[in-house]
């Protein structure tokens, strides 16, 4: 499935940007789609792996302590009583005709449950790992960034492509995420971080432009 946004705005400022830049034009477009990928990785469902413990009903950690160190190590997850968890876990029994559980068959269930959302925020993200990768090959070292950490774990392959300008004609580069199994909920999450992400980049751009022209570019028709 495929989903349209508006890249007018994104387009004319890379054009803008172009003309102080002495880059060629192949070049700023890979550059510009690199810096248009992490942005929408960074604003693709911002919520915290802590977030959505803590709202599933965490309320801290188990801590030991290393013999030989002495460093701390943070262990188990620690679930309040009445979770949101534990009653999400209930309300899909009884929806489904099984019998309800507690105790610790319901802690376990539970502690999956808020495994399985913190693993899906990261899936979501990781999408765009693809694109960022590919495109790193086609730009200058400057121009990269630190890999993300933390998105490439787990037993699934992250799902995403991207493809580099070659050409000086009408330079194209490509960004995808198809992370998203066709879950309405997802694209609508890899739309709002796509669209964040190109407005960041837009904003990345306005400031260059404005460093190399002064605050009255716009005044200047520029």
């Amino acid at each position: 499935m495929s989903i349209k946004i508006n890249s007018a705005a994104f387009t004319q400022q890379l054009r803008r940007y172009a003309k102080v830049n002495r880059r060629s034009f192949k070049d700023i477009v890979n550059a510009k789609a690199l810096d248009m990928a992490f942005q929408a990785l960074k604003h693709t469902d911002a919520a915290s792996a802590s977030a959505i413990e803590y709202k599933l009903g965490a309320i801290g950690n188990k801590v030991s302590k290393n013999r030989k160190t002495g460093a701390l190590r943070k262990g188990k997850r620690i679930l309040k009583e009445s979770s949101f968890a534990a009653r999400i876990v209930n309300s899909r029994r009884k929806k489904a005709g099984q019998p309800m559980i507690w105790g610790k068959e319901l802690e376990k269930a539970a502690q999956k449950l808020i495994n399985m959302r913190v693993r899906a925020v990261k899936f979501l993200k990781s999408g765009w790992l693809p694109a960022i990768k590919k495109l790193s090959y086609a730009v200058e070292r400057r121009d990269r960034r630190p890999w993300p950490k933390g998105l490439s774990k787990g037993k699934a392959a992250t799902k995403g492509w991207g493809r580099a300008a070659k050409s000086e004609l009408n330079p194209e580069a490509w960004v995808a995420n198809s992370a998203t199994n066709n879950s309405p909920q997802a694209i609508s999450k890899i739309k709002a971080g796509l669209s964040k992400g190109m407005a960041a980049a837009v904003a990345d751009m306005a400031i260059y432009i404005e460093k190399k022209l002064g605050r009255d570019y716009k005044k200047a028709g520029f």
